[in-house]
């Protein structure tokens, strides 16, 4: 089969790389499709797979390429971590089926063994996950607390300052001078450099609280528009072609905490330059939208920060999301989890129902 007619490189690449970098990769990714097409299936016998399965092959590594980019840096071999890292967040994610990640692991199985192809001291990828049945149900899901959601914001208050007074050019300083003097209540020209450490950065604890309270997907946080927002009523709507398996318009609430954080946060906002012709509400510090990688990223961090163990716990964004689906089912019913978490089957938000350890104990008390 003609290379042509295989995505060796895509689109998204051509955004992602620099021209040096995409050269580099298409050099990679040719050797590892000609070696797919000859002798990937039984190099002994000099089999090789299907085009079908070549190409499919090619699609989904070249995903697991960007989303090790996205956490990391550019580079064109992978590490059996890096591998267990992108199977849990498609694990954790329910909108990828059993199906799908089944696929994705035999793709990056056929990775590894051209690694070993090219390098006799290269071992064999063992997937730490194990994927469930098809319609079973997924076995790493991992729930915060109630009170580790509480430290988690706590912790996003303290994560980002402002941007270091050192590195703002003379203009950049007067922006911000206003603002601080917006907020601590004094003129524009008493601002000193100190000040810059009696103000928070807000974009941290609104991403966090606005996700705690509508437990958005990393989808969903990639996607967010400023254009979503109905502060006055507090609440964000999302449209059917921008949420995540969805066919109608959400209606989703948020606290008045979340809704404050927003309006502090685009009080900042307005004073950085990445920002402007951009209608994303949050962006990273390299100016793209948050992926599940960068996300995963940031809530590690925060766990850090806020002293909560994530040893042999799979923490990830939707940890997050599954905390806030059994908040609204506990305290509410499960008809708001179903609406607030955006489901369109309320057997899914049963998937999100958990109790604590505590609480069975308590139950078992009362025996």
């Amino acid at each position: 089969m003609d290379l042509e007619n295989l995505p060796v490189t895509t689109q998204d690449d051509e955004i992602a790389l620099t021209d040096k970098q995409l050269e580099t990769w298409e050099v990679k990714r040719r050797a590892f499709a000609n070696w797919l097409l000859e002798r990937g299936k039984k190099p002994k016998s000099l089999t090789g797979y299907s085009a079908h399965t070549t190409k499919d092959t090619l699609y989904r590594t070249d995903h697991f390429a960007r989303f090790v980019w996205d956490n990391d840096e550019f580079k064109t071999e992978f590490t059996h971590d890096e591998a267990d890292e992108y199977m849990e967040n498609i694990l954790l994610d329910e909108d990828c089926s059993a199906s799908h990640a089944e696929g994705t692991e035999k793709a990056l199985k056929r990775l590894f063994k051209h690694y070993q192809s090219l390098d006799d001291d290269r071992t064999e990828w063992e997937p730490e996950y194990s994927i469930p049945k098809a319609g079973g149900k997924r076995n790493i899901n991992d729930v915060f607390s109630e009170a580790e959601i509480e430290k988690l914001y706590n912790a996003s208050l303290n994560y980002n300052q402002l941007p270091a007074y050192n590195d703002l050019t003379p203009v950049e300083r007067s922006q911000w001078k206003g603002y601080i003097a917006m907020s601590l209540g004094k003129p524009k020209s008493e601002v000193v450099p100190d000040d810059w450490e009696k103000v928070d950065n807000w974009k941290i604890p609104s991403l966090v609280k606005v996700s705690i309270d509508a437990g958005l997907r990393p989808i969903e946080v990639e996607r967010s528009k400023v254009s979503w927002l109905d502060l006055e009523d507090s609440r964000l709507i999302i449209p059917a072609d921008e949420s995540s398996k969805n066919r109608e318009n959400w209606r989703v609430g948020i606290s008045d905490m979340a809704t404050r954080a927003l309006k502090n946060w685009f009080e900042q906002r307005e004073n950085i330059e990445k920002y402007e012709g951009r209608d994303e509400i949050w962006l990273t510090r390299e100016g793209n939208p948050y992926s599940s990688s960068s996300l995963r990223y940031l809530i590690l961090n925060l766990c850090e920060d806020a002293g909560i163990n994530t040893q042999h716990r799979s923490v990830s964004w939707y940890s997050i999301r599954h905390a806030t689906g059994t908040f609204y089912a506990k305290k509410g019913t499960l008809v708001d989890a179903q609406e607030q978490l955006r489901h369109t089957s309320a057997e899914t938000t049963k998937k999100y129902v958990h109790s604590s350890s505590e609480e069975r104990s308590n139950l078992a008390n009362k025996r």
